[in-house]
């Protein structure tokens, strides 16, 4: 029927014939998935076609439904909503012409529709379909207006009232650099594709920013600010408050909406309306704000998990300026994914993508995209650090611990080592506490650690002057607000070393930071650490471009460097198959293939009871309460409410290192437990060493 519908409405439309075919074809995908989630348009079809002739069969129900007066009663209904003025009944497909002709007409457009522009057409209709009805069921057809835009102007008063006139060199820089952007945006506003690529360290994501609401303030545009962790958007949402509160603007959801899984599930407006728990959820989910801060997981998975949850917010995306920070997290195998889609985007639906980072990926070529700031010599005149190699042979812990303590005794300067595994940073924060038993400022971060303890950990270090050290893994590199004097690096993709580089000496204070490059190899161990964490693809490329390279390689020369290393990466294990399941509609597949951070092992879930934690164990006992409700809706309503602070103390662990459990279970860790299965405070989960785990 939504088929048939769909087919006379866009007659009186005046469209052409493939353009009538597609959407009518995309009409009855769209109606007959918009409770569930869309799996691909091949299978659909199939199942469309077996279910027309069921239906349309002498002894089917659907033969005996007086099908004149259902067009009738469509026909009234059109003219209440003030929708074309269509006679149905003259126009429908007869059904001996529908039966006859389905299944070519079908299959014959299917294969003109499968492009890139006809897929993500038909997403948005999608998702205008599933948030018109739901916005519409949670609020009667009057969902609360998204507030006034912010004024274009915020980041120029802000830098004014918080900085003054710049009088230290790096603020000069920056200052400089954000008005080379600006004018690279006057001169180009019709464009729609940027690059920002400017040394960490050099005010970019204000400078973004900034772009960003001038170009949104042309055509009344939402920004979409994401980032690749949830542990750098925190410290950036809480420079967007402080942008937006010397500026006056009050900080509502309508205004300023942070959005991730531990993103606390709240939304008022300006007006002062509030809302029951499953109105902020449906409002948050949907990103009705002029300013969403969101992760690089939740934008890809509105993109390309055919999702019903997660396409209810793609109808933000047109027209929008979207800000991608820190972009060389994007993994390998999703950059042509990546750039089609946003080329398709802003050609289709005028919206601007902005790419910033310090090391550019191949995502766009020089004929996509403008780069904003094509002048490369601020990366000389921010020449703030120095790479050290020492990659011909590896290293163990025992010695790399050594080496750090040493140094530590000799220079009383801030130190960070960044490893690949936890198991390596658990090994190494042991080895040096052990080689510095007296020192009060050794402090370790990894995913090994609760969320809320990270962040807090992460606030003791930026305040703390003097001479400390941080064991890390990989959890500080992109967008982390702090600056070491000396970091040790284990080897990695090159992006990744000049991104941990970025941690040391950042804001030029002192006359060169040091950065020392390694290779760890544990005892016995057949390779470098490295490889069991990185695709080797992206290792050889990085062993590639500093082969030739001198034992200490300078600031400015980094930028060459990483061009040089993108150009060899584009040449290297491309995949373009999930660009083909998007043209193809096949968005079930292309879900599990396109994940954005990869993750090949299956995880248990446990909070963590600490004994310094007042506030954890009323946490757990409130979520068992919740647990023992047997309304789903009730259950899910109570949950939100402590959900950000009870995720913040949840950690993942792989099951290769405890018992395997049912699916979705969480579990308790408490403060008496010890050994396998427990959880240190300073080190974070305690697996065993034959990966049992001891907490049942």
């Amino acid at each position: 029927m939504t088929l048939a519908v769909s087919h006379a409405i866009l007659t009186e439309m005046g469209l052409s014939e493939d353009d009538m075919n597609f959407w009518s074809i995309a009409s009855a995908m769209a109606v007959s998935r918009h409770h569930g989630n869309l799996a691909n348009l091949k299978a659909f079809l199939n199942g469309y076609i077996f279910e027309f002739r069921k239906d349309f069969s002498p002894e089917s129900i659907t033969m005996r439904i007086p099908l004149d007066g259902v067009w009738k009663w469509l026909e009234e209904k059109f003219r209440e909503f003030k929708l074309p003025d269509v006679k149905l009944s003259n126009n429908i497909l007869t059904t001996e012409d529908a039966l006859n002709k389905i299944d070519d007409w079908l299959w014959d457009y299917f294969k003109k529709f499968q492009t890139l522009e006809h897929s993500l057409a038909f997403l948005q209709l999608y998702s205008l379909l599933i948030g018109a009805d739901k916005l519409d069921a949670a609020f009667a057809g009057k969902p609360p207006k998204i507030a006034k835009p912010i004024p274009q102007n915020v980041v120029d008063d802000y830098r004014r009232k918080e900085f003054g006139t710049p009088e230290k060199e790096i603020n000069k820089l920056r200052d400089e650099i954000a008005q080379k952007v600006q004018k690279q945006i006057d001169e180009n506003s019709d464009k729609k594709l940027f690059t920002l690529t400017a040394p960490t360290g050099s005010g970019k994501t204000l400078t973004a920013l900034d772009v960003a609401f001038k170009l949104a303030s042309k055509d009344n545009a939402p920004i979409i600010y994401c980032l690749p962790f949830t542990s750098i958007i925190d410290q950036n949402f809480e420079t967007i408050q402080k942008l937006l509160t010397k500026n006056n603007i009050k900080l509502t959801e309508d205004i300023l909406l942070k959005h991730h899984h531990l993103a606390p599930v709240e939304y008022k407006t300006t007006d002062e309306e509030e809302f029951d728990t499953d109105k902020q959820e449906l409002l948050v989910e949907s990103w009705r704000s002029r300013l969403i801060v969101t992760t690089f997981v939740q934008l890809f998975e509105t993109l390309f998990s055919g999702r019903n949850r997660a396409l209810k917010k793609l109808l933000q995306i047109p027209g929008a300026v979207v800000l991608l920070d820190e972009v060389q997290a994007i993994p390998r195998g999703l950059w042509e994914l990546t750039r089609e889609v946003a080329k398709t985007f802003a050609n289709e639906y005028k919206t601007r993508f902005i790419l910033m980072t310090a090391t550019q990926p191949g995502i766009f070529t020089g004929a996509d995209a403008l780069e904003l700031l094509p002048d490369s010599t601020y990366f000389e005149k921010l020449s703030r650090t120095e790479l050290h190699l020492h990659i011909d042979d590896c290293i163990t812990i025992d010695k790399l611990a050594k080496k750090i303590a040493e140094e530590y005794k000799k220079s009383k300067l801030s130190i960070i080592a960044v490893v690949n595994t936890i198991n390596d940073s658990i090994d190494l924060y042991k080895k040096v506490k052990k080689l510095l038993p007296s020192s009060k400022r050794l402090f370790y971060l990894s995913s090994n650690i609760i969320p809320l303890e990270r962040k807090e950990r992460i606030k003791e270090m930026k305040n703390a002057k003097g001479e400390w050290i941080l064991i890390s893994t990989q959890v500080i590199e992109a967008g982390v607000d702090i600056s070491a004097d000396i970091l040790h690096r284990d080897f990695a993709p090159l992006d990744s070393i000049i991104q941990a580089a970025g941690r040391c000496n950042r804001e030029g204070k002192k006359d060169k930071g040091k950065v020392h490059l390694w290779k760890i190899k544990r005892e016995n161990a057949k390779q470098c650490s490295a490889y069991m964490v990185y695709d080797g693809v992206l290792l050889d490329a990085a062993k590639d471009v500093l082969k030739d390279a001198q034992s200490v390689i300078q600031e400015p020369e980094f930028v060459k460097r990483v061009i040089n290393y993108f150009s060899l990466l584009k040449n290297r294990g491309a995949d373009n198959s999930s660009l083909e399941l998007l043209k193809n509609f096949e968005y079930d597949c292309l879900a599990k293939k396109a994940k954005l951070f990869k993750d090949d092992y299956n995880t248990n879930q446990y909070f963590v009871i600490m004994k310094s934690d007042s506030d954890a164990q009323s946490l757990w006992d409130r979520y068992l309460e919740i647990q023992e409700l047997k309304d789903f809706k009730e259950r899910r309503k109570k949950f939100a409410e402590i959900k950000a602070d009870f995720l913040a103390r949840v950690i993942s662990v792989r099951e290769s290192v405890c018992k395997k459990r049912t699916k979705n279970e969480i579990m308790p860790i408490y403060p008496e437990m010890e050994g396998p299965g427990s959880y240190n405070e300073e080190t974070g989960y305690m697996k065993g060493e034959s990966g049992g785990c001891g907490i049942f």
